[in-house]
């Protein structure tokens, strides 16, 4: 089977079973034409753009990623302050950031410690249908309870994988008036 028809059931079960409970939780989805300049490579492996929700502490990002070779994937997320990050060459506005910016995010995966994604190779000695593909994303759909209770609260449940890198350039601070 060719890795393309892989990547669409992926997307398409996707599209199915994960992406309606991000949106049932307030998150909407942004193309990803709008946020940044990204590559024809970039684009076929996020194909769902990036899912924001405003909450009390800035903008809640999540972003759904397809493996390149195959059909895995996994999900990043993570809160953006509203005045947006500073990188190596000045200000990025809150609006154009992905969640692997930030100095804090989670990254879900079937096995958290290893980076191993979420990847329905068990069906690999017969032939996979998309009825096979929808039942193992449905199966895992629940990473969204999980991902939202992190942005909410910050518990990292079971298949998150807490990530904290202090890149040095600190978030963009307002300078008080004297």
């Amino acid at each position: 089977m060719a890795n393309l028809d892989r990547k669409s059931m992926i997307v398409t079960a996707l599209r199915k079973e994960v992406l309606p409970k991000f949106v049932e939780r307030g998150f909407e989805k942004h193309d990803w034409w709008e946020l940044v300049s990204a590559d024809r490579a970039f684009l076929s492996n996020a194909p769902f753009g990036q899912l924001r929700r405003p909450s009390e502490s800035g903008t809640q990002l999540v972003e759904i990623l397809i493996e390149k070779w195959g059909d895995g994937f996994g999900i990043s997320a993570g809160t953006v302050d509203p005045a947006g990050i500073v990188g190596p060459e000045g200000r990025i506005p809150a609006d154009q950031v992905l969640s692997t910016w930030l100095d804090e995010w989670v990254s879900a995966y079937a096995w958290p410690r290893y980076f191993v994604p979420f990847r329905p190779d068990r069906f690999w000695r017969r032939v996979r249908t998309q009825e096979d593909v929808d039942r193992y994303v449905a199966g895992c759909a629940g990473v969204v309870d999980e991902i939202v209770a992190f942005l909410d609260h910050g518990i990292v449940g079971r298949r998150l994988r807490h990530s904290v890198i202090d890149r040095g350039y600190g978030p963009v601070r307002v300078a008080e008036a004297r």
